[in-house]
């Protein structure tokens, strides 16, 4: 078996959806317990996602982030990842 035959092999493009480059999650046959979206954002880009009882770990490439993110209760958390 190859890269391109295997089912664990996701081309860059060939699951796009919802702004990201890639977005492997439950919705990708076989696929579970992890998920994952290549988002990259230029300076002031944003990208935002409403998933209930999942959990993001942001990894800033370059630069850094700002991360808001609303709990069960209603109150917003602010963090900022990164190098920078």
């Amino acid at each position: 078996m190859t890269g391109t035959d295997s089912p664990w092999v996701l081309p860059m493009g060939s699951v796009r959806r919802r702004g990201s480059d890639v977005a492997v999650d439950d919705s990708v046959p076989g696929w579970q317990h992890t998920g994952l979206y290549v988002v990259p954002l230029a300076s002031g880009q944003t990208w935002s996602t409403e998933q209930a009882d999942w959990e993001y770990v942001v990894v800033p490439l370059t630069g850094s982030a700002l991360v808001t993110c609303v709990d069960a209760a209603g109150i917003e958390h602010e963090a900022t990842p990164g190098p920078d």
